[in-house]
């Protein structure tokens, strides 16, 4: 079967070095400003920025031998990066403490991995607006608001970066595969892996590409006994190395996030692979019709005829449409792009409280988007009000990306949109709770407080949130004891370590305080507060002491 030949349309192939590609990345970069260029004027959110940035005494700290180690040791946040903490080093070695040029950066790589996008489809549908328009969903679709201007999640732009790059290059290596060219493979895959785990997901994407695109792997002679040619051999073979680093990835992630993960007593498997089921058809209608998109889908018990039958049915009807498309290489490979690229997400392995998650669609998206474009390319010759159609579509997506980038101008912006669309859970009680705490709005803060412990009356986060409260109300003895009864249901906390310090020392206790602030540092050793803190009681122990 000659997949890849179906994947040729009557559109002129660009060739390099043409003003062509100028244009698109010009094109693809306006579109980005136009969707995100506000971000720029944003600022830290509450949710994970203090623990990546503002928070992070290594990160503050720049670009240091030691930060480096660190970077590379830990599996602080429940993740193995390394080269998200580098990035974020680097961008406090270049802007200091300033959000905004962090912001540009983030915008910046977004925009580079639509140009890397439309080099894919370029090669892959040899036609030079159905790739433009593939690249230019990817630039402007709201889905991708939330790994873009959520500075946190530069893993995922990093991670889409060498991803992309790897899927462009294989493409020629697969013409003549080389040692040269299957280190190069190697190198950006360690890249991806090191930005996120979610890479695990890339040596799979490349066997599909073996399968339906360049035509390295022939899937009926694949079952046969004994009927693989030297070139299969290889082509599967030269992909073990890539899967040693997806192993090595996955064992990592799975220890540094054992104590995030959801039991099976607490979510048993039948819920788990429901919930799978659900979202995969949940990302594929948020795909086409993107609204009501929220920061956090929490996790329900979902309704046999509401939920489960939808999505039974369009996961089948996608089927059909890829057993009836199965001479078009282009559409399964891109309908395999989208479900094996979500597998690491999809919940099987549940970290965390939510669903599903916005952000997670970075990777996976292009896989429709490509199977669009495909469509596209296929269609225009007969169908000339076609582009216009897709024009037309990419400008409505970008005014629904406009429009979802602006609930990211603040924490509070944030959570308000993400109550109204997902109600108040508990996990989004917490964050406006932290919002208008942030924004010094007391009253309201104090109300999310109080329902905190209302409603989960045994849980750490209402008793924490109060002693933040009481903190900012100037209560240390108040602040004291609910930081102790947070302590009391938790155990070891360093967040509930360092605030208890504080509250010790405005009440003058700094042996007491000293104590919380040091065991705050060993459960979390890039807990910036209480190292400053400490380094200042000694600074003022060191002066007494000059001056007697």
């Amino acid at each position: 079967m000659q997949h890849h030949r179906d994947s040729s349309t009557s559109s002129r192939f660009p060739q390099r070095g043409t003003g062509g590609y100028l244009f698109a990345a010009v094109a693809l970069l306006l579109l980005a400003v136009a969707v995100y260029g506000r971000v720029s004027g944003y600022g830290y959110l509450v949710t994970d920025d203090p623990k990546y940035i503002t928070g992070n005494h290594w990160v503050r700290a720049g670009l240091t031998w030691e930060g480096v180690s660190w970077a590379f040791r830990t599996t602080y946040f429940s993740n193995w990066h390394p080269l998200t903490w580098l990035s974020l080093m680097l961008d406090t070695e270049l802007f200091g403490a300033d959000p905004r040029p962090r912001h540009l950066v983030n915008l910046a790589l977004h925009w580079l991995n639509a140009v890397l996008l439309f080099a894919i489809g370029c090669r892959l549908l040899r036609a030079f607006w159905p790739a433009l328009f593939m690249a230019a969903l990817f630039v402007v679709h709201p889905l991708h608001a939330e790994s873009v201007a959520w500075l946190a999640e530069r893993k995922d732009l990093l991670c889409a970066l060498f991803y992309f790059a790897a899927v462009l290059y294989y493409l020629s290596y697969a013409k003549r595969p080389n040692g040269t060219g299957l280190v190069v493979l190697i190198v950006l895959q360690a890249l991806a892996l090191m930005a996120k785990p979610m890479a695990v997901s890339l040596p799979l994407v490349l066997l599909l590409l073996d399968l339906f695109v360049v035509n390295r792997l022939d899937p009926v002679r694949l079952v046969r006994p004994r009927g693989w040619r030297q070139t299969e051999l290889r082509a599967v073979v030269e992909k073990l190395p890539l899967l040693l680093l997806v192993a090595a990835s996955m064992a990592i992630t799975l220890a540094a996030q054992h104590d995030a993960m959801r039991t099976l007593q607490v979510l048993p498997l039948p819920d788990r692979f429901t919930n799978a089921l659900i979202s995969y058809t949940v990302y594929l209608r948020q795909l086409v019709m993107p609204v009501e998109l929220a920061f956090f889908y929490p996790l329900v018990k979902p309704d046999v005829v509401a939920d489960v039958l939808p999505a039974l049915l369009l996961l089948g009807l996608v089927l059909l449409l890829a057993m009836r498309l199965r001479g078009h290489g282009l559409v399964l490979f891109g309908l395999g792009w989208f479900f094996l690229a979500l597998v690491p997400v999809i919940g099987i392995v549940q970290v965390g409280a939510q669903a599903h998650a916005d952000r997670y669609a970075y990777i996976p998206a292009a896989g429709v988007y490509l199977v669009v474009a495909y469509g596209l390319a296929r269609l225009a010759p007969r169908l000339r009000v076609l582009p216009v159609l897709a024009a037309c579509l990419v400008c409505f997506y970008a005014v629904l990306g406009w429009v979802q980038v602006g609930y990211w101008a603040s924490s509070e912006s944030l959570w308000a949109r993400t109550a109204e669309v997902s109600g108040n859970s508990r996990d989004v009680r917490i964050g406006l709770f932290e919002a208008y705490l942030q924004s010094g709005k007391l009253a309201a803060a104090e109300i999310q407080a109080r329902a905190l412990l209302e409603e989960h009356p045994g849980n750490f986060s209402g008793y924490f949130a109060m002693g933040l409260l009481s903190g900012k109300k100037q209560e240390p003895a108040a602040a004291e004891y609910w930081f102790r009864q947070s302590l009391a249901r938790r155990g070891d906390d360093a967040s509930a370590l360092f605030n208890l310090g504080n509250a010790l020392a405005a009440q003058g206790r700094t042996a007491a305080a000293a104590r919380s602030w040091r065991r705050a540092l060993q459960l979390d050793p890039a807990l910036r507060g209480a190292r400053y803190n400490l380094m200042r009681m000694e600074q003022d122990v060191k002066q007494e002491f000059d001056a007697s």
